[in-house]
């Protein structure tokens, strides 16, 4: 137990001293997960509104797929990413394995679904009759 807690006051010593290396790593942190939030919101807010919204052919199909992309591991995920961006991969071309761009397509796929699903749930929930309003 006291590994964890040596752990915790190292980390605090490396932020507080101003570590290059520490705030590089906070500073890619934060720019990747915005990154791909935005993408994420950016795509799965219209994404689950027109599944919310509107009556169509597929919708089950459709929304039963994208609730399993919320059962997906993250690690299954991170293999397909890694399967179409390395060098033999189909994107392997474009450069982006073990890259902040190749990090922020797989945190994208992950997040998609989450941002589509709750916002499709949330249209399909409101009253019929607020909808005319």
């Amino acid at each position: 137990m006291d590994f964890i807690v040596a752990g915790f006051i190292k980390a605090f010593e490396l932020l507080v001293s101003g570590d290059s290396s520490t705030w590089t790593a906070v500073w890619a942190t934060l720019k990747v997960s915005t990154c791909s939030m935005l993408l994420s919101i950016g795509a799965g807010l219209p994404c689950g509104f027109l599944i919310g919204y509107f009556d169509f052919t597929g919708k089950k199909q459709l929304r039963t797929l994208l609730d399993t992309m919320l059962a997906l591991p993250t690690v299954f995920i991170g293999l397909a990413v890694y399967a179409f961006i390395s060098h033999q991969g189909p994107l392997g071309g474009l450069g982006l394995l073990f890259t902040l761009t190749g990090i922020a397509i797989g945190q994208t796929i992950l997040a998609f679904p989450i941002v589509a699903a709750i916002t499709a749930s949330t249209i399909e929930g409101i009253d019929t009759d607020l909808k005319l309003t």
